[in-house]
Formats: structure tokens, sequence, C-alpha cells
């Protein structure tokens, strides 16, 4: 949403662009590393993520970045939230690409997803940049509660 942060994880912190992700915030990925990372985050005004302290001794960081100090997501999360605090929309972004999802009608789903899925399943959601389909499931309840325990006692999360 307008006036949300939008961060770029560099190579690093793969797992936590995407638990960003699905609570909602726009985030980019760089696989290849801080240089990207840092480019992105100049050319797209992000909020850089690293926990490269030594890339900052021979380069100026770009005008916001985070410097995270552990290597443990859970961490690094609670780390990002202190300090760039964003309104919790979980299940709202594509996990791959970053794009907002769009409710996709159940009928639409039909032959789309496996059968079971399809009978079992409360909602869908349909990603247009990358076409995946989504849904909550098992892996959707595993993620919200390492969420949960991550987030303790900083900020409750809202249901999906």
């Amino acid at each position: 949403m307008a006036g949300d942060p939008r961060f770029v994880c560099d190579a690093m912190l793969g797992r936590l662009a995407r638990w960003l992700r699905y609570l909602g915030a726009d985030t980019v990925y760089a696989r290849s590393g801080t240089r990207e990372a840092l480019h992105i985050a100049l050319q797209e005004s992000r909020i850089l993520l690293t926990r490269n302290r030594r890339y900052f001794q021979n380069h100026t960081p770009p005008p916001k970045f985070l410097l995270l100090a552990s290597d443990r997501t859970e961490a690094q999360l609670r780390q990002v939230l202190q300090h760039h605090p964003f309104p919790l929309r979980p299940g709202t972004r594509c996990l791959v690409c970053n794009s907002p999802l769009l409710s996709l009608p159940r009928e639409e789903a039909r032959g789309r997803v496996p059968f079971y899925v399809f009978q079992t399943a409360p909602r869908f959601h349909l990603c247009p940049e990358c076409r995946r389909i989504t849904w909550p499931g098992s892996h959707t309840r595993h993620l919200e509660k390492q969420l949960s325990r991550a987030l303790q006692g900083l900020i409750p999360l809202p249901p999906p």
C-alpha cells in the first residue's frame, strides 16, 4: 500500500524475503548479492536489508538501509518490524514473485488445483504475474505458527 515501507533483501536473506512477502510487505529478493540489492534500493527507493557488514566498509550505503544483527530469520523479522513497522496483511503477496495476489473465484480454480484442494480449501488467490494459484493449507498453518513465535510480544498476527 502507499506509504508502507518497501524492502530489498540481499542474497543472504531469502527466507526473510519470503516471510516479509507473506506478511504483505513489498519485498524484492536480490539473488546475486549485496551489490544488486544496493542497486535496486537506490533505483526503486527501497530499504536495503542486509547482514553484509564488509560491503559497507568499501561502499556508501543507500539513504535507507538496515544492517541486521542476527543470522536467525525470526530475530531478523523482529528487527525489521521494530525499525520499519507496517500493517500486516498475511497472504496478500506472491511468495515467489512479490506481486499482489488477486482473489480467484472458486469455479475458476476447478481443474487448476488438485481435486482434494478444490473440495477443501476455503478460498483461492491468483498471482497475476507468475499465474500461480495459492490457497490456505497446512503449509500456511505451519508458517503462521513460526511467525506467531517470531512475533510473540511484538505484534499480534492478524488472521489470513
